[in-house]
């Protein structure tokens, strides 16, 4: 995504999510670990980090 006007949420080992907030004028990133295994492992902890946001 080229423009920075809507918030993306990734998932899978590597992805990268965008969280964009118009009021506020910013732009916050939240990435998922790289390794497959390791993604796994965690994935409650990266489902919890993106229902925070």
């Amino acid at each position: 995504m080229l423009e920075e006007k809507q918030s993306i949420l990734a998932i899978g080992a590597g992805g990268a999510s965008k969280y964009v907030y118009t009021g506020e004028n910013r732009i916050e990133r939240t990435e998922n670990v790289k390794d497959v295994k390791l993604y796994i492992s965690r994935i409650d902890e990266m489902i919890k980090r993106k229902l925070v946001i």
